[in-house]
């Protein structure tokens, strides 16, 4: 399957719980047809401790989401601004 979308590009979220926000693409993982958008599609990570001083966390990290579910918008619009 071909990639039509690329880094850069201004897109929508078509379906989810983030339907209808807009974003920009961050990284594209073609190997699984999946892309990050910027400050979309959250998840919380739980770290274990490294060693006995340091403690376990939780950290928010973007998600992938799958191509099929973005819609392109405008393409490049880092390139527009």
């Amino acid at each position: 399957m071909k990639i039509k979308i690329k880094k850069g590009d201004y897109v929508m979220i078509l379906t989810g719980e983030n339907k209808t926000k807009k974003g920009i693409i961050k990284k594209i993982i073609p190997k699984l047809n999946k892309a990050i958008v910027n400050n979309i599609n959250f998840i919380k990570k739980h770290v274990k401790p490294i060693n006995i001083i340091s403690k376990g966390k939780i950290i928010e990290k973007e998600a992938p989401i799958h191509i099929s579910n973005l819609y392109l918008l405008n393409k490049n619009k880092l390139k527009n601004q």
